[in-house]
């Protein structure tokens, strides 16, 4: 889903398997795309196959979402528990605390630390960058290093002043305490220039956002940059956070 995959934990000799586990991916292109969950049974040699099942995520996101016993196709029995649901980032860090709160509460054994926030990041361009040997223009890309993921852009043949228009995302566990990392770099001749954003100040801006030039480290040189952070409140939680004044 969404260009990724992944894999649940074995549960042992059990036909009635509880496997208590969140998984989380970000969609950004949805007409035609389906989840597909397939089922196996763990094997020494060869996993044998238990069953498939198809949910078209056109459905799911507009329902925004879904909790359904899904009967397994191409086997003769078998059915598979799914929720679903669709995340609207929010521009707002007025409930950040509660969402940490909840995430704390559903949090399952099984699952990886569950995001808190979307940080999604335009690159448009940087200028001023140090030349090469002091008069020849570098070959520059970016990296960006965001939570758990990282992206690397196009490299911008000789010139100091490379134009990217570039998008990232990535699904954020700890805004409070994570940085957004951004490296520019020169084909073969090493950093251009450096930025650490702490994204606890995008916790504080309007809507959430810097949208601005910010000066690079490590050199002359600046990035043109759009930071959105947006918090991800669940609806279906299960659960309700109690504030403490």
């Amino acid at each position: 889903m969404g260009g990724r995959s992944f894999q649940s934990h074995v549960v042992e000799e059990d036909l009635h398997p509880h496997w208590n586990e969140v998984f989380e991916v970000i969609v950004t292109s949805i007409p035609g795309q389906e989840l597909e969950v397939e089922v196996f049974d763990k094997d020494l040699d060869k996993d044998d196959f238990l069953g498939r099942c198809k949910v078209s995520l056109t459905t799911a996101l507009n329902n925004g979402f879904l909790d359904e016993w899904l009967t397994l196709e191409d086997v003769s029995s078998g059915r598979l528990h799914l929720r679903l649901e669709r995340l609207t980032p929010r521009p707002t860090a007025a409930e950040l605390e509660e969402v940490l709160q909840i995430n704390g509460l559903i949090q399952t054994q099984k699952s990886a630390e569950l995001a808190t926030a979307l940080l999604s990041v335009y690159l448009e361009w940087a200028e001023d960058l140090r030349l090469r040997k002091g008069t020849k223009p570098p070959s520059p890309y970016a990296t960006l290093a965001l939570g758990d993921t990282s992206h690397k852009t196009k490299t911008v043949f000789q010139t100091s002043a490379p134009v990217w228009d570039e998008s990232a995302s990535s699904l954020i566990r700890k805004p409070n305490s994570e940085s957004l990392e951004l490296q520019v770099r020169g084909e073969g001749t090493g950093t251009r220039g450096l930025l650490s954003l702490p994204l606890s100040e995008l916790l504080v801006a309007d809507r959430l956002c810097l949208d601005r030039w910010f000066m690079l480290s490590n050199g002359p040189g600046q990035e043109l940059l759009r930071a959105q952070l947006g918090v991800l409140v669940s609806q279906h939680s299960g659960v309700e956070a109690h504030s403490h004044n």
